[in-house]
């Protein structure tokens, strides 16, 4: 019997910079009973409603359906801030497959690198590997978490010149909605059932 990973569906948290006036919290500041109050001084950064109480973990994937949108950065009791793939910081490994007649087939790993702007790069792609645009982008292996990769985006330019060791390969990451406000985590916590599985 084979055991999914765990997943959790949490929200992103908009964080409103002065809901305290100095009378207090109130339905005046648009607050209601029970409403959770972050205050933006430890950080500026995106954040979603998990934390340590949902055995969120520093580099769990962020997900958009089966994409991968980021990672989780921080982990706080009850919240946890992200990356996005394009955040300057992002670091992920990652696969270029290809569509065939005959099949998929899996090409080189590399490391995918967030640039601070829409697209992404590709890094230590071997000169030896074909890689053409169009080429499809996935996460690379994760120990066998999954059963299959998770999807990033796809390459849009792939330059190799004739001294180069290593392709330049620029990447588009998944399209995001004008709005985020939920994303999946997939926990790489123990998973409790898997355990009892053994």
């Amino acid at each position: 019997m084979k055991i999914p990973p765990r997943f959790v569906v949490a929200r992103q948290v908009e964080v409103v910079p002065r809901l305290v006036s100095e009378n207090g919290f109130g339905g005046r500041n648009g607050l209601r009973e029970n409403e959770l109050v972050l205050s933006t001084r430890k950080s500026t950064r995106p954040l979603i409603d998990f934390g340590d109480d949902a055995e969120i973990s520093v580099e769990d994937p962020l997900l958009l359906g089966r994409c991968v949108i980021g990672k989780i950065e921080n982990v706080g009791k009850w919240t946890s801030t992200f990356q996005l793939v394009t955040n300057s910081k992002y670091r992920g490994r990652a696969q270029v497959i290809r569509e065939t007649e005959s099949g998929f087939v899996f090409e080189a790993q590399g490391i995918l690198k967030g640039q601070g702007e829409p697209l992404c790069k590709l890094e230590g792609i071997p000169a030896g590997k074909s890689v053409r645009a169009n080429d499809a982008v996935f996460s690379a292996d994760r120990d066998g978490i999954l059963p299959t990769p998770l999807y990033y985006g796809h390459v849009v330019e792939a330059i190799l010149g004739p001294d180069d060791r290593e392709w330049t390969i620029t990447v588009k990451p998944v399209s995001l909605p004008d709005q985020l406000t939920t994303v999946q985590v997939l926990r790489t916590a123990v998973n409790p059932e898997r355990l009892a599985a053994k």
